[in-house]
Parts: structure tokens; sequence; C-alpha cells
């Protein structure tokens, strides 16, 4: 299971949303690939770094699959990253969720991993998660209807410490590449998205806030995906992520 948040942790949030609306897949999915960097644990274990692809259905249901930090570390040092994965309900209750080191499956550091959530069976609402060619969970949360504007791709930090505060962590550049949606035939590239920084107390929700957020971490524009950490630049809100157009 996962770990539940404390309502004293804030969330700090780089989010791409698809410029796209398509609705029309009887069996929808979303999916992307996330950077595994090395990288030290976390000097608080209060803070972690999540970083996920997910969806808000059309009955509300939120569902996300991805990596989040640990407090355990391998042989050279560096942090064993999380693979995990949730859904909340319609009224923002945390239903269900799992997580594993990555290492569990042996998916290594300084690669690209790719996470997807799938519908299995739009009479039930059934979907998959996935790490790679794995299937690391199931859920049903009553329907598929899907719509991939609702989507999001989001590198995302908890923590006790305010905003402004020299306590925040430092953290090295992740990349977040390649969103595509499930068309009923083929994966399709999530043509273009834009970004925006949220911030707020978990228990109450984020709201867009770049202040909050940035500084201290800034995005950088990748080609099919950003990336997001501490040193970089900080971008507008709002902004063109990345366009195929």
């Amino acid at each position: 299971i996962t770990d539940p948040l404390s309502d004293v942790d804030a969330a700090y949030q780089v989010i791409a949303y698809p410029a796209t609306s398509y609705i029309s897949s009887e069996y929808p999915g979303i999916q992307a690939t996330i950077e595994n960097i090395d990288v030290p644990a976390l000097a608080n274990a209060d803070d972690s770094v999540f970083v996920w692809v997910g969806a808000t259905l059309i009955n509300g249901y939120f569902i996300q699959v991805g990596m989040s930090s640990s407090q355990t570390v391998d042989d050279n040092g560096n942090m064993e990253w999380n693979y995990f994965w949730e859904m909340w309900d319609d009224q923002d209750n945390y239903l269900y969720g799992y997580q594993e080191l990555m290492s569990a499956y042996g998916w290594d550091n300084n690669k690209e991993n790719t996470f997807t959530v799938t519908c299995q069976d739009p009479s039930a609402g059934e979907w998959e998660f996935w790490v790679n060619e794995e299937v690391i969970g199931t859920t049903n949360t009553g329907s598929c209807d899907m719509d991939v504007a609702d989507t999001s791709l989001v590198w995302e930090l908890t923590s006790p410490t305010i905003p402004g505060s020299a306590d925040l962590p430092t953290f090295a550049p992740t990349d977040l590449n390649d969103m595509q949606y499930w068309d009923g035939y083929d994966w399709v590239d999530v043509d273009g998205a834009t970004l925006t920084y949220g911030y707020g107390l978990i228990k109450d929700g984020t709201e867009v806030d770049p202040a909050s957020v940035c500084p201290p971490y800034g995005v950088a524009q990748l080609t099919n995906g950003f990336s997001v950490g501490s040193g970089l630049a900080c971008l507008s809100d709002g902004v063109e992520l990345w366009s195929s157009k």
C-alpha cells in the first residue's frame, strides 16, 4: 500500500496539461516515460518526490501511476525509487494504492521507464497500471470514460516546509517525455501541452501558484516533454511546453 500523506504537507507541482481534447476511445489509456535518475535520498524523511502520469476521469475519479522517492539507498549510495499507483474517488477520497521499490523488477536508475494506465473493461471501469511491460495493479472506477484534456504529466514535491524556505530540498532535473494516449488502435503522441504550477496544502488541494514553486524548482522544454528540478529557469505559467504542430 502507499503511505498516507500528512495534513501538514504541502504539494509543490509542475504540471503538463495536454492541449488536445479526445474522448472517442472505448478503451482509453495514457502513458509517458520518466527518467529514473541517480540522486541521494532526501535529507528530510518528511519530504517526498512523486513523478507521475494521471487522469481525472469524466466521472470524477482520479488514477495515477509513476515513481516516488524512498529513504532506501543502493550499494552506490543512490536513492532507490519506488514505483506506485493510486486511485481516488469523485469526492477526493483516497481509496487504493500500492508502492514497491523499482529495483524489485530490476528497473535500474539512469533509464527511462514507461508508465501506463489503460482501460481493460469499459463495462466495469476496470483499469490496469503498467510499468514497462509489467502489470503492477488493477482497480475499478465504475467507468473508463476519459478526456485526454483531463490527463496530466506531473512532477510533485510534498513537504511540511513553507515556500521560500532554505530548507526546501534541492532535486536534480528529471525528464518527463513522450506522453501518449490510446486512440483505440495505437498509441498516439500528445501533440502539445501547456505548463501549470500548483501549490497548496494537500488537505485543501492545490491552486495555480507559480511564485511558490519556481524558484526553487524550474522547468526546461524538451522536444516532446519537459525537465523539472533545481537550478532550472522559471518559465511562465501557461507556456507551451512542447508542440508537434
